[in-house]
C-alpha cells in the first residue's frame, strides 16, 4: 500500500496527474509545463480543482489540453475545472 504522504500518479487521456496526499494537490505535467492545483469538492466519480495563479500563456496552455480531454475535464470558469475520476 502507498504511503499517503508519496506523490501518486494518475494517467487521464495521456495527461499525467501527480497527486499529494500531504498537500491535497494535483500537480498536472504535460509539455515540460506544471500546474497547480487545489481541490475544492471531491466525489466518488469526480473533482472540482481551483488552478492555482500562473500567467497567461501557461494557462492558454492548460486549457488547451483541457479541450483535448474533453471527456474528463470541464471548465467551470477560467480558474474552476472538473476532473471526472478514471
Amino acid at each position: 500500500m502507498a504511503n499517503h504522504n508519496e506523490m501518486q500518479r494518475v494517467h487521464i487521456s495521456s495527461m499525467q496527474l501527480h497527486w499529494s496526499h500531504r498537500s491535497c494537490t494535483f500537480m498536472f505535467v504535460r509539455l515540460q509545463a506544471v500546474f497547480k492545483s487545489l481541490i475544492l469538492i471531491k466525489t466518488e466519480t469526480q473533482i472540482f480543482l481551483r488552478i492555482a495563479t500562473f500567467n497567461h500563456k501557461r494557462w492558454q496552455k492548460f486549457a488547451q489540453i483541457c479541450r483535448k480531454s474533453q471527456n474528463h475535464f470541464s471548465v467551470k470558469n477560467k480558474r474552476i475545472y472538473k476532473l471526472k475520476l478514471p
